[in-house]
């Protein structure tokens, strides 16, 4: 989501749609100008957004990783005071510069590690006759058919972590480490 002062009316829908479409991300990048003496107060307002208007109080957000883009343009004390404290606030960060392409591997790196985290790469052995359990791991994530196995259809599944202890309580489904 951009930062955006004064939003005109017409793009409102819009804006609200791109609200929405963060519910269903596995990763939020918060790409923020770190050369902006104003740069806090942007953190700040898109945390509140994601609080007040995006996610319900007792619902999961996906991680988010804060972009502090613009990092060649820092030069000055007083910026660097402001960019600590944020980065105190902030928790999971990484420092780039886009135009001259400092930080990119960092960055990258960062998210492989933020999905990483928010996933989870295992196996399974479905039982026979539990058509209704396959197609649940299918909504859940990603399943691919391994084939059969000791009774059952062994399958390889790529799943929310966050889905794990539900799937630990369903009798008769074997979960194992991939």
């Amino acid at each position: 989501m951009g930062f955006i002062r004064k939003l005109p009316h017409q793009l409102i829908p819009a804006f609200r749609a791109t609200m929405e479409a963060a519910r269903e991300a596995d990763l939020l990048l918060n790409v923020l100008d770190a050369s902006s003496p104003r740069v806090l107060e942007h953190f700040r307002a898109v945390e509140r957004i994601l609080s007040e208007e995006v996610f319900a109080p007792d619902e999961p957000r996906p991680p988010v990783l804060h972009v502090l883009n613009k990092i060649d343009l820092v030069r000055d004390a007083r910026q660097e005071g402001v960019l600590s404290e944020l980065k105190l606030e902030a928790g999971r960060y990484v420092e780039i510069s886009a135009r001259l392409g400092w930080g990119i591997d960092g960055l990258k790196r960062a998210v492989a590690e933020a999905l990483r985290d928010h996933w989870v790469d295992l196996k399974a052995l479905v039982p026979y006759g539990k058509g209704d359990l396959l197609a649940l791991l299918g909504r859940l994530g990603k399943l691919e058919v391994l084939g059969d196995r000791d009774g059952g259809v062994l399958v390889h599944l790529i799943l929310p972590s966050a889905e794990l202890p539900r799937l630990r309580g369903i009798p008769d489904l074997v979960l194992m480490e991939v």
